[in-house]
């Protein structure tokens, strides 16, 4: 290896990967888990490793993966839009902010950024 080309970044490139092999530098350093509790994880996840740069072959195999996630049933379940909360008339002209909230139900919300109009 030595002395042979191994990769080649754009400027762009290289200042973000530097700047991950940073970050996880000093979290190996906080943490007190260690580089080897680093070096395990990396290997767990060789694709949030920034010394690893991704062939074609591990990219296909990544967004295979990621499109079979997303034809997932159970994850469209999980992603499905929550209900539509109820829509909150604004309080009459006038209305005191304190006889607003004394009023308004207990499940409800009040904007209490909104002024009255």
């Amino acid at each position: 290896w030595h002395g042979h080309l191994l990769s080649i970044f754009s400027l762009e490139d290289f200042l973000q990967r530097l700047s991950e092999i940073r970050d996880l530098y000093q979290d190996a350093c906080e943490t007190g888990e260690g580089f080897e509790a680093m070096r395990s994880n990396l290997a767990a996840h060789p694709f949030q490793n920034p010394w690893h740069q991704s062939s074609f072959t591990h990219m296909k195999v990544l967004a295979d993966e990621a499109a079979s996630i997303r034809t997932s049933p159970l994850l469209r379940w999980l992603l499905r839009s929550p209900p539509k909360a109820p829509i909150q008339q604004a309080p009459p002209p006038g209305a005191s902010l304190g006889t607003t909230i004394a009023q308004a139900p207990m499940n409800t919300t009040v904007d209490l950024k909104r002024r009255p109009s």
